[in-house]
């Protein structure tokens, strides 16, 4: 084991080499002095990455992905020896698994134990597997960027402010001046509308500005989505359905209502946007307990504890694996005509600053599916933001 050690280092830089991941997986099977090593990514039913290193006389057992608790250490005893599989942490994406097979003549110790998970954990960090996975999540980095980003964003913003003022203030006093219906009316028309939708670009720098400040008033979900249904009602189309799935006695979140209606309109935007014509958006919450190995799987600063966990499935055509990749690797990537990428920077700030994490996945059939956990606070609403009772749309909460 103390081989395995000195190969650690390894992880933490890349290497040229196509093969450079089977390379490093063979020294550490040598490190390891195994007989086999298995890697798997992500760890379902359907893995798009597979290694397998070594004896193939003893196949894998891999513990089911469909058991709750797969997340911890296994190990498996055989007469050829022992078989040991740990979780792969990849952060903000679903976890992988890395076993190796030992000799009969091998034991390990709880200290071996605790180094195998070490090297998983400096693994699923690591750049050579990032660049197979596609895009290397550097949290550190992406937050240095955006932060030094919001500070241009402000300041953009606050000049844009400025000379939006202008211009919509004159285009308001020289209206009443133009007869109405005339093409120099219709001329300022559109110069008001350009003007507003600028506006809009203004409010989005200010959010990315805003977005790093704590803000860890009590805030309500079920507000929020009450507040969401009357925005988004006129902008639906006519067969698609916002339907919502909360429980009566969902707890109140440490994030106060401007940030977190910031987080899950951008979110339900980006939604509703993925479904082309036709159908269902659903917007569900539950309260959860979440391990420390579970919060890893989160992008953000999640912590382990009670959460709130608001899930936003749309049936769309999903997120391409080469694009799901950049999303966050790439500060303010984007395929979307004319859309500038702020949406996903935005929520990212709120949530990192406010102790809450975010993870987008592919649903099974098609569409995606944005995860998001939220801690809870243990202060009351004040007045102006408490409902006695919140209905979202009809009585089976569907907006259509």
């Amino acid at each position: 084991m103390e081989q395995a050690i000195g190969y650690l280092p390894q992880l933490l830089h890349d290497r040229p080499e196509a093969n450079a991941l089977e390379l490093v997986a063979s020294d550490l099977l040598e490190g390891l002095q195994g007989r086999a090593l298995w890697l798997r990514w992500p760890h379902s039913e359907s893995p798009t990455l597979e290694i397998a290193l070594g004896d193939d006389s003893s196949p894998p057992q891999f513990p089911s992905p469909n058991v709750a608790n797969w997340g911890n250490r296994h190990v498996c005893s055989q007469s050829q020896g022992t078989q040991v599989f740990v979780p792969l942490p990849v952060v903000g994406r679903d976890a992988g698994i890395l076993g190796v097979q030992l000799p009969a003549t091998v034991s390990w110790d709880s200290r071996d134990f605790a180094i195998f998970e070490t090297v998983a954990k400096l693994l699923g960090a690591s750049p050579i597997l990032g660049r197979r996975l596609g895009g290397v999540i550097d949290q550190s980095r992406l937050l240095q960027r955006l932060n030094d980003a919001a500070v241009i964003c402000g300041r953009m913003a606050h000049d844009f402010d400025n000379i939006l003022t202008g211009i919509l203030g004159f285009t308001d006093l020289t209206m009443p001046m133009i007869p109405p219906g005339s093409q120099i009316a219709h001329f300022l028309t559109e110069v008001s509308k350009a003007g507003q939708r600028g506006i809009v670009f203004t409010q989005q720098l200010h959010q990315l500005s805003r977005a790093g400040n704590l803000k860890p008033q009590p805030g309500n979900l079920g507000v929020i989505l009450t507040r969401e249904e009357a925005r988004l009602r006129p902008i639906l189309k006519a067969d698609q359905r916002l339907e919502y799935r909360l429980p009566s006695d969902l707890p109140n979140v440490a994030l106060e209502a401007t940030p977190l209606q910031s987080v899950i309109g951008h979110l339900l935007d980006n939604a509703i946007e993925a479904v082309p014509w036709s159908g269902t958006l659903t917007v569900s919450a539950r309260s959860v307990e979440l391990d420390a190995r579970a919060a890893e799987s989160y992008l953000g600063r999640v912590q382990a504890g009670p959460m709130v966990e608001v899930t936003i499935q749309d049936c769309g055509p999903g997120i391409k694996p080469e694009h799901r990749s950049r999303l966050f690797a790439e500060p303010f990537f984007t395929t979307k005509v004319r859309h500038r990428g702020l949406g996903l920077a935005i929520v990212y700030r709120i949530l990192y600053g406010h102790f809450g994490g975010i993870r987008l996945e592919p649903r099974p059939d098609r569409g995606t599916v944005a995860r998001v956990v939220l801690p809870l606070t243990t202060q009351r609403l004040s007045n102006s933001g408490a409902v006695p009772q919140v209905k979202l749309g009809t009585p089976s909460g569907v907006v259509s």
